[in-house]
């Protein structure tokens, strides 16, 4: 009994240890070169799906004197929660997600001809009135899908752990 609740603590602390490293091991490998692999094989699997809230490794990010990725490059390379600015135009408005956190959501089609979702929170800062066309400056956390990504936390911060991001429209800033 005392093994097993052994491991289901080590596999807490490595899961932590993990999530805050900058590493760019897998979960499963970290965890394979931790403990037996014989005792943990069904455990790996589970896990890897939290290497879907992980950063991407730093060393890979093509960062500017700013400290923000490129988000060509960001869909280039399929990274994750990293800090992106972006003029675009508007490509098509979406309807409000009101599941949960109310979101106003829109597609930006960017110079590639890809599109991303804007994510904006409406707990968080104001609605912006946009419009099909309209000409947006987004900075806000980028994360890499199949379908070109999404970018949210696009207001401002309530957290000291993460940095705020803005939607600038019309010479007018909605954070």
């Amino acid at each position: 009994m005392f093994k097993i609740k052994f491991r289901i603590i080590s596999l807490c602390l490595l899961l932590i240890l993990t999530y805050f490293s900058q590493t760019s091991l897998t979960f499963s490998q970290q965890l394979s070169q931790t403990i037996k692999p014989n005792a943990i094989n069904q455990a790996t699997k589970f896990f890897d799906i939290f290497n879907f809230f992980k950063p991407s490794p730093v060393q890979n990010q093509q960062k500017s004197s700013t400290g923000l990725v490129d988000i060509y490059q960001a869909q280039k390379d399929h990274l994750k929660h990293v800090e992106v600015i972006v003029k675009a135009k508007v490509y098509k408005m979406l309807s409000y997600d009101l599941y949960g956190l109310p979101h106003e959501r829109f597609l930006i089609k960017l110079n590639n001809n890809s599109t991303v979702l804007i994510a904006h929170d409406l707990k968080m800062a104001p609605c912006v009135p946009l419009k099909a066309n309209d000409d947006v400056t987004i900075k806000g956390e980028y994360i890499w899908n199949n379908l070109g990504g999404v970018i949210h936390w696009t207001h401002h911060t309530d957290t000291a752990f993460h940095v705020g991001g803005y939607i600038l429209f019309n010479n007018k800033t909605y954070q």
